[in-house]
């Protein structure tokens, strides 16, 4: 039985669905190399976004704004991850993301 998860999140955009010179960002959820992609409905000038950090680059106020944004569903993320280690539910990339989009699967038996 395995003990130790492995968790991570990172942004990344999707070249092939830009729109008007500009590309969606996405959140990746990584659970034991499961992985589960969010779309955040974001979406960010290729030439703003460094890919290595996984974040828009610049001072402009759309980058801070949109910055501030990821780590904001980095947190939630986050989040979501604990609270289901928290219940002792089954952890899974999915899971983060059913969770955190309101999406939790309920679960029914037939024990009282």
């Amino acid at each position: 039985m395995q003990t130790s998860q492995s968790f991570g999140i990172h942004f990344t955009t999707r070249p092939d669905k830009a729109k008007d010179g500009k590309e969606p960002i996405y959140a990746c959820v990584t659970v034991n190399r499961q992985r589960a992609y969010i779309a955040l409905k974001q979406n960010v000038d290729p030439k703003n976004w460094d890919g290595g950090k996984g974040a828009a680059k610049g001072n402009k106020e759309d980058v801070k704004y949109i910055n501030n944004y990821l780590e904001e569903v980095r947190l939630a993320i986050g989040n979501s991850y604990k609270e289901l280690q928290i219940k002792r539910k089954m952890l899974s990339a999915k899971a983060v993301k059913d969770l955190y989009l309101g999406e939790e699967a309920q679960v029914y038996s037939l024990a009282n």
